[in-house]
């Protein structure tokens, strides 16, 4: 039976190991430390740790050293142009094997954007694929679920609700990020009451006067008010942090520091 689950995601550890010229990759295990130090039992983590025999090996020791979870994993791929959705897809199976075996559950996928919006036929075309991918992986038992950021949410949500709204509920599902749908213009609070069945997880994000906030807490976004939606819909699944620093964003903290600030937050608003 799926549960809540406090989750976090690698992304803004991305970001602070870059500004000192270093890569994720080189310093996975130090960050796998940093998530469990924060106090959080799963992580989300990217669908490429699995594309080489030699990163499956190493990510599922890092999995067992750490004693975490790993239930999702993030990716992107092309979906909307048929000479290469086919590649996408195949490419994205064969990692999900080796993933389903280290225990995720789901992947979390960002179909690649068109900043200044894709055709109806694009958009077809890449809900045609969403439905065969999801229908892959179903047969690996791990859900496919669909992530945006604010391209997507031009024109009202047009993309969004296009990759929902001409796709199966059985085989696509939503990873809502919240303050994507709210930055891109969108009502997050709406979004998760009429999409909140086919909710596999979330990314949660916070800002204050419109600025990413150093950890996640109260701010432009009414976390009370979506824990209360999730309450109602029943979700069970992975409550996913999602920091990240943009110019204006405080660092006044170590990462670790407030990523466990963040970690007590989802204990007190989402009760886990």
């Amino acid at each position: 039976m799926k549960a809540l689950i406090a989750s976090t995601q690698l992304y803004v550890w991305t970001q602070v190991l870059a500004r000192e010229g270093k890569s994720l990759n080189d310093h996975l295990d130090s960050v796998l430390a940093e998530v469990k130090v924060a106090g959080y039992p799963a992580f989300e983590g990217f669908l490429d740790f699995f594309a080489t025999p030699e990163s499956t090996a190493r990510t599922r020791a890092l999995l067992e050293k750490h004693g975490l979870k790993l239930p999702s994993v993030y990716t992107g791929g092309n979906l909307y142009d048929p000479a290469e959705a086919l590649a996408t897809v195949e490419q994205i199976v064969a990692r999900a094997q080796h993933a389903a075996m280290a225990g995720v559950v789901g992947i979390t996928m960002n179909p690649d954007v068109i900043r200044e919006g894709k055709s109806e036929e694009q958009l077809k075309t890449q809900a045609e694929w969403l439905n065969k991918l999801g229908n892959r992986l179903r047969a690996l038992h791990v859900e496919l679920w669909i992530h945006n950021h604010d391209p997507e949410m031009k024109d009202n949500g047009r993309e969004v609700r296009s990759n929902l709204d001409r796709t199966d509920p059985m085989l696509v599902g939503f990873c809502a990020d919240t303050h994507w749908i709210w930055r891109g213009g969108g009502d997050p609070y709406e979004y998760l009451e009429k999409y909140g069945k086919r909710l596999g997880n979330l990314h949660l994000r916070n800002s204050r006067n419109k600025v990413w906030s150093e950890e996640l807490g109260d701010g432009d976004l009414d976390h009370r008010r979506i824990a209360r939606i999730l309450k109602e819909q029943k979700f069970a699944g992975p409550l996913i942090v999602e920091l990240a620093i943009e110019p204006g964003t405080p660092q006044t903290r170590p990462l670790v520091e407030s990523q466990r600030i963040s970690r007590n937050y989802l204990r007190e608003v989402f009760g886990v």
